[in-house]
C-alpha cells in the first residue's frame, strides 16, 4: 500500500506521518497531491479560485515537501515525487530532492508522450538505487 501526502503539511506533520507509515508497514509514499494554497500565483483571479491546484505553480512546494520527507525517511521507503514536474529538468530536480520515482500528469497532457520518453531516458535506473529495503 502507498500513502499519499498533501503538500500543505508542515515539517512536523510530515515527520510524524513518516514515522507512522514506517510503523504501519506502508510500502511507499506519494508526495504530493494538489495544494489548496496558491503558491507563486500573481493573477489575483486565479489566486482566488477554489479547489486543488496542480501543475507548474506547485513545483517549488512539492520539491520542498519531498525533500523534508526524504530526509526523514532516509531511504527506508520509496517516494514517488509528484507535483509541478513539467520538463526533464523538473523530473531531475524531484529526484535530486529525494524522490525514487516521478509521476507526471499535467505536463503529459500538454506535452505528450515525448516528454515521458525524455524523462525516462534521463532518469533510467534511479529507482533501483534509491531505497534501502
Amino acid at each position: 500500500m502507498l500513502a499519499k501526502l498533501a503538500p500543505d503539511l508542515d515539517d512536523d506533520a510530515i515527520a510524524g506521518l513518516a514515522d507512522v507509515m514506517l510503523e504501519a508497514g506502508i510500502e511507499g509514499v506519494i508526495a504530493t497531491n494538489t495544494t489548496v494554497s496558491r503558491p507563486n500565483l500573481t493573477d489575483t483571479r486565479r489566486a482566488a479560485e477554489a479547489g486543488g491546484l496542480s501543475g507548474v505553480p506547485l513545483e517549488r512546494l512539492a520539491l520542498d515537501r519531498v525533500g523534508v520527507l526524504a530526509r526523514r525517511l532516509d531511504g527506508r521507503l520509496p517516494i514517488i515525487g509528484v507535483g509541478g514536474i513539467h520538463s526533464v529538468a523538473g523530473a531531475r530536480a524531484m529526484v535530486d530532492a529525494g524522490a525514487s520515482l516521478v509521476q507526471i500528469y499535467s505536463a503529459f497532457i500538454y506535452n505528450g508522450p515525448i516528454l515521458v520518453r525524455d524523462i525516462a531516458r534521463s532518469l533510467g535506473g534511479v529507482a533501483d538505487s534509491r531505497t534501502k529495503h
